[in-house]
């Protein structure tokens, strides 16, 4: 649980004098009853897109007897972003690490969105 910042994503918009504060990009992920609630913006170059997700059911992975990895099972996307798919989440627990990939379909054909980003002290 807690924010989490895509370098990449931060460094785009903290540089754009339109865009007033690139904190306002990351991820927040909280509880939400039986569920994990994540919800930030994604990027591909020179665009970013919203994503808000529940996620039911996550898949672990264990190595010695502890948590490395886990890769949600059940997404479930909300109101504004039901038309997002193929959606990969994945924690690292190694690295402390978000990863959020998904394709919306635009216009001009599918594109895809990223973020990779760590989480973020207190």
């Amino acid at each position: 649980m807690g924010k989490y910042r895509d370098k990449d994503i931060y460094k785009a918009f903290d540089e754009n004098p339109y865009w007033d504060d690139a904190s306002k990009l990351d991820v927040e992920v909280s509880e939400d009853g039986n569920a994990t609630k994540i919800k930030g913006y994604a990027m591909r170059p020179k665009e970013a897109s919203p994503f808000d997700f529940n996620i039911s059911k996550w898949k672990k992975t264990t190595k010695g007897g502890k948590i490395i990895k886990v890769e949600a099972e059940i997404i479930i996307p909300i109101l504004e972003c039901s038309d997002l798919k193929n959606i990969i989440i994945v924690y690292d627990y190694v690295s402390s690490t978000l990863y959020i990939r998904f394709i919306k379909p635009l216009n001009v054909g599918d594109k895809e969105y990223l973020f990779n980003g760590t989480k973020q002290s207190s």
